[in-house]
Order: structure tokens, then sequence, then C-alpha cells
């Protein structure tokens, strides 16, 4: 007999199940000027539930009740990027995929729409996101003193997602954060490939140079410059003075002044004082929580295979669903530059313009209806998603068709005529 038999195949898969759920998910409170949570210690021990339907709040009641220990978590992050793809999306929001659909600015189709668009990389725009992160302390419970709330392990296992969620909040991470979004946008159509080198090399570095500089002021002939550039900044987690719309030079001071203020504070934390005695280090804010699968401390209700499970769907329908949001926030803009182009004039307005923008149009309705797909599957109960029978929805733009139809109305291909889009052919248009 072999090692691995039938039955020890599944013990090990079980056992790597176990500890992947068991993993803890460390999710941002910031995620840029736009979006901020105010969890704070009383959230702890809170449930987190994933399948929640559009405007429900993920944060649910405390399922669990138990010790609240401080103790040190230094550690820092630092990461520049530019929205280019959907994998840069999530790479910014730093949510793991099965969160990333149920919390964050991505979680419904109106508010993504006003988070992205104005950071989707385009041929006239493009957003340059800064973020550092500084952690001093968590705050986290003991785990040998839980015990579940009254009534909790009673409840069938829908009953409990429902009403708490398939996580909890088992600590809060506090320190400072500081975002920066630099928004350069351009007279005429660029790679923006020098700009994004540029900018990136030198934030946090050193000025920017003259040449480079040259391009955002007034030229001789013309009546503005070639490139605009605005700055928004945000601190969070300690006291610190943020001015309003800062140059390229005064964001660089700002993020030694912002490093060295954290470090002041952290120093002043010690001396023989323990973090909850400490009055600097209560200057200190959250920034951050982790969580944990309730099934970890709950097995007789709830399945670590199954919390596991539910992980991997919502992972799942994140992919699709950022794709979605991601493709119709870049519709939407190039839509709008197209129309500063070409809609002014009446006659090229009718004849490129106008087809190009009833297409558009028929494609952000499927997106829309992808969308909507995505959180009528994302509100359904825990044992209807685990069914084999409840599939992920399927992404937009599956085929190579689609695919280059897509590419064609964002400019980054060419479609000779005829066109074919959702089944319908037009013989005098191309892309």
């Amino acid at each position: 007999m072999g090692l691995f038999t039938d039955k020890n195949m599944r013990l090990l898969l079980l056992q790597i199940l176990m500890l992947l759920a068991a993993s803890q998910d460390f999710v941002p409170l910031v995620l840029g000027p736009d979006f901020q949570r105010a969890y704070d210690d009383k959230d702890i021990l809170r449930g987190f539930k994933l399948n929640v339907a559009e405007g429900e709040n993920p944060l649910k009641g405390h399922a669990f009740e138990g010790g609240i220990n401080s103790s040190p978590f230094s550690t820092s992050y630092t990461k520049s990027a530019v929205i280019k793809s959907v994998e840069d999306v999530k790479e910014m929001m730093e949510i793991k995929g099965s969160l990333s659909v149920s919390y964050g600015p991505m979680i419904s189709g109106s508010g993504a729409g006003s988070y992205l668009q104005s950071k989707v990389k385009s041929k006239r725009q493009i957003s340059i996101l800064y973020r550092t992160r500084r952690v001093a302390y968590a705050k986290k419970v003991d785990v040998k003193t839980l015990m579940p709330v009254a009534g909790l392990d009673k409840l069938e296992p829908d009953d409990i997602t429902e009403l708490y969620g398939s996580k909890f909040i088992d600590q809060i991470l506090y320190g400072a954060q500081l975002d920066v979004i630099f928004t350069v946008e351009s007279t005429e159509d660029t790679d923006f490939f020098e700009i994004e080198a540029e900018l990136k090399g030198k934030i946090g570095f050193g000025p920017l140079s003259v040449s480079f500089q040259a391009n955002f002021q007034k030229r001789e002939g013309y009546s503005q410059s070639r490139y605009d550039m605005e700055i928004e900044a945000r601190a969070s987690g300690i006291a610190f003075g943020v001015p309003s719309n800062p140059s390229f030079d005064q964001i660089n001071e700002l993020i030694d002044n912002f490093n060295a203020k954290y470090e002041e504070m952290l120093d002043e934390v010690g001396a023989g004082e323990t973090v909850d005695v400490s009055n600097v280090a209560n200057q200190f804010s959250p920034v951050a929580f982790a969580l944990s699968p309730i099934a970890e401390y709950l097995p007789s209700k709830l399945s670590v295979e199954e919390s596991a499970r539910l992980d991997d769907k919502m992972e799942a329908l994140r992919d699709v669903f950022y794709h979605a949001l991601f493709v119709k926030s870049q519709l939407n803009k190039i839509r709008n530059e197209q129309e500063l182009l070409y809609g002014n004039d009446p006659r090229v307005s009718v004849s490129i313009f106008q087809p190009y923008d009833d297409v558009v149009n028929d494609v952000i309705g499927e997106l829309e209806n992808k969308i909507d797909e995505c959180l009528d599957y994302r509100k359904k109960p825990l044992r209807e998603i685990l069914t084999t029978s409840a599939r992920v929805p399927n992404k937009y733009a599956s085929t190579v068709a689609e695919v280059n139809v897509l590419k064609g109305l964002i400019g980054e291909a060419y479609l000779p005529s005829p066109v074919t889009i959702s089944g319908m052919t037009f013989e005098e248009f191309h892309y």
C-alpha cells in the first residue's frame, strides 16, 4: 500500500485547507485620500461578513468575548503604482481576494466607478499612487480566553454567516500612514512612459529634473503648458499637517517630515513603559486590522474546509467583478476624452464620435449586467454559494473576438470593417 492512500490524501488536503483558513488576513483602514474606515479596539471580536448584499456593512456584531492585550508590532510598507490594469488595482487595494469583494472602495458599482475613473490611466491622464504605512503596535485578542457570545454555538452555519459572517477581527494595528496621489493631464495623446519613470523615481528622493519641469510650464506660442499636475495628500494615524495641492518638492519634504515625526514618536515609547500606559503610543491611530476565521474557534458549527471554500469562491468572484468595474471605468474615461476631441464639430461628431459612442454604451450596458450578476451572487447564503450548481459568473469578454472589441474601443487595437459586437455586425465601422 502506498503512502498516499485516498484517505491520507483527504486528510492532507484538509490540513492544508485548515492552515490556509487559519492564516490571518491584514486589511488596511485607509486606501488613499478618498477611502477611510474608523475601526478601533472596540471592534475587536466583531464578525466580518463576505457574502454581503449591496449597501450592507460587512462589519457585524461581536462573535466572541475575550481578553485583549497590547504588544509591539513594528513594520513598514511603502509602495507607488500606476493603475494600468486590474492587477494594479488589486495590488494597491492591499486586500486579500476573498475580502476585497466585500470591503473597500470597490464593493459597489457606483462607488467603484467614481474611485476608479479618476485613477485609471488613459492617453491623456495618468495617476501615480504613493503610500507609506508605519505600524507601531497591535491590540490583539488573547485566543486562550475566547468564548462565543451567548447563543452563537446554537445557530446553524447559514445563520452564523448571515448574522456574524465567516471571520472576526482579532487585532487592530496602530501606527501612521501617508497617501499621495499625483495626477498628470496632457493636452495631447501620450504614452506617459517618461512621466511615470521620472515621478516614481523621484518620489521621496529628490527634485525633478529641469527638463522635466519644463513640461509643466507655459510654452512659447501656446496658451498653456504641455502637462498639468495636481497633487493630493493625506496623513492618518498621527496629528500631521498636510497642505492642499502641494508642489512636488513640498511632497518630498512632507514624506521626510512624516517619517521623522513617526520615528520621533516611536522613540518616545519606551523608557520602561508598556504600550498600554505610554501617552505617546496612545497618539497613534488604527491603520489596519486583521481577521481570522470563526470556524477555527467554532469547529462544531462551522467547517474550516467550508470557510476556505467560501474564501476561494469570493476570490474568484473578485476577479470577475473587478474586471467588469475596471473596463467600465476605462471605457467611460476614454469616451469622455474622445468626446472632447470629436464632439464639438457637428460633422465629425455624427460621422466619427456618435457611432463610437453608441457601441461604447452597448458594451457598458453589458458590463453593468455583469456587475449586477456579481452582486447577486455575492449576497447568496453560505449553503447556496458552496453548492456546485451556484457557479461564479464568467468574466466579461472571455472570447478573442470580445477582447479585440474592447481593445479597439480603448484604442489599443485596430479593427477593420466589418466589426461584430454582441452578435451584431456593422459593415461600415472600424475602430
